[in-house]
């Protein structure tokens, strides 16, 4: 994850100030209906400010960053979308980008 941190009580804390890929725990998946679902993340993580549905992406090919950015267009691929709970750590609330990749590129 990248712009967020995991939080166990809190789930995903967006802050703006985190600038390095985190990496989240493993994370248990279970079906359920997406009623259900919701009732048990509400339940799991009754602080959290809402939801965000997330694509989780696959680095296939990127340039190595020179001086700090990279030069040319990083080629992904959109593996699958996640639906994680979340919470604002700036108070402001301020849009923050936050990115999910499988692995590091």
């Amino acid at each position: 994850v990248d712009g967020a941190a995991w939080s166990s009580s809190a789930g995903l804390l967006v802050d703006k100030s985190i600038g390095t890929p985190m990496q989240l725990p493993p994370v248990r998946i279970r079906a359920a209906t997406p009623r259900m679902a919701e009732r048990a993340l509400h339940s799991r993580f009754s602080r959290a400010s809402g939801y965000l549905s997330l694509p989780v992406y696959r680095v296939l090919d990127s340039p190595w960053p020179a001086q700090g950015s990279i030069r040319s267009t990083v080629e992904a691929a959109e593996l699958f979308q996640v639906r994680l709970p979340f919470t604002w750590a700036d108070t402001s609330r301020r849009w923050q980008p936050v990115n999910m990749l499988d692995s590091l590129p």
